[in-house]
């Protein structure tokens, strides 16, 4: 069995500003009436424990390792030295601003990133006709839209935008396999910029399948199955041949990963509205396969209602459980995760056997 492509799959990066800074918040206005009902109490927890920004170490570190990964897979068979795609899952700064997405797309796409002091490490090296991003709660953090998103980093890599709360279709044929990757907002945004105002437990961290984007997403996948072009995606072979991914940041179900806590839910939601009938409905009508989340910070591997589910953690925030994926396709048509942990001071292997197994993709509406 050789090792026909291979994605890389990051999540949370939460980059600052620069590989020695910090992220910073903009000066923020705080309503009276969040003060009165203490969202302002709410809001600074979140912001204390989910605002760290990046682990120097761990973002030094990474490029080394995956390089060494692409050098192993060869010895199996993989014929190339760098990865089809690389899969962002949100939240790659942790505060939307110009200069975090600066430094995070010349890390990503550089072979060596040198700051304008001393500072320098290797970079990703990947080139950006192979990056597939969506937003995460992060990415639009106290905005009312995607546009400083977009300006920074999409748009300069030549990325397709796509719109808040709304989703992005995209086909990719590599080697004998036809992807179509589903990407799907599900951010809920402000309706007041840079404001904690009564509203900010709804938008800070939860999200929302809303009736309008799941109805424009069936329109789109409609318009796909029937052979048409559709946003990036246009298939070349059949439908049902076309192995389906959903790229979104919240999570399909938060109570298949252990360490969710329902205290954290109550203080903060974290949780995604209408995403778990979204994700049934793409299986029974759709015939999705696989669906790629983050937002947890929690790794796991599960199946939800004959969708096979790959659920990233943060691959570099400073003081968080980090790690990442790599999902291999191999000849026999089968996939493989693999999982990747940082352990304080070094990337290794996963020891935990549930986090590195073949992924079960059910074809052609079958269920599990």
């Amino acid at each position: 069995m050789a090792i026909e492509s291979m994605f890389l799959v990051l999540s949370d990066l939460h980059f600052g500003r620069d590989l020695h800074l910090p992220p910073e918040l903009p000066p923020l206005t705080v309503s009276r009436l969040a003060r009165w009902v203490g969202r302002e109490k709410e809001t600074e927890r979140f912001f204390e424990r989910s605002c760290r920004g990046h682990s120097f170490a761990t973002v030094s570190m990474l490029p080394r390792y995956v390089k060494l990964l692409l050098h192993e897979a060869q010895f199996d068979g993989f014929g190339s030295d760098g990865f089809d795609l690389c899969i962002l899952l949100g939240d790659q700064a942790t505060v939307p601003d110009a200069q975090a997405y600066k430094f995070l797309r010349q890390y990503i796409t550089s072979d060596h990133y040198k700051t304008t002091g001393d500072l320098h490490c290797a970079g990703l090296g990947i080139s950006s006709a192979n990056i597939l991003a969506i937003p995460g709660n992060h990415d639009k953090l106290l905005r009312a839209n995607l546009d400083l998103y977009h300006s920074e980093f999409t748009a300069p890599l030549g990325i397709p935008r796509i719109e808040p709360a709304g989703s992005l279709l995209m086909s990719r044929t590599i080697g004998r396999r036809e992807f179509l990757f589903i990407s799907v907002d599900a951010s809920v945004y402000t309706a007041q910029e840079l404001t904690i105002d009564v509203h900010a437990r709804d938008h800070l961290a939860r999200g929302e399948v809303s009736s309008q984007l799941w109805s424009d997403l069936k329109t789109k996948l409609d318009g796909v199955k029937k052979g048409a072009q559709v946003d990036s995606a246009q298939l070349v072979g059949a439908y049902e041949n076309a192995v389906k991914v959903v790229l979104v940041h919240y999570a399909v179900d938060a109570s298949r990963l252990s360490q969710h806590t329902k205290w954290e839910e109550k203080v903060l939601p974290h949780s995604c509205k209408g995403i778990e009938e979204m994700i049934t409905e793409l299986r029974l009508k759709y015939e999705i396969n696989v669906a790629l989340h983050g937002h947890l910070h929690i790794p796991g591997l599960y199946n939800y209602k004959a969708v096979q589910v790959v659920a990233a953690t943060t691959a570099t925030e400073q003081k968080g459980p980090n790690g990442f994926f790599v999902l291999k396709v191999l000849d026999t048509g089968e996939i493989r995760a693999e999982h990747h942990c940082w352990t304080g001071t070094r990337f290794t292997a996963d020891p935990d056997n549930s986090l590195n197994k073949q992924l079960m993709v059910f074809p052609h509406g079958a269920a599990a």
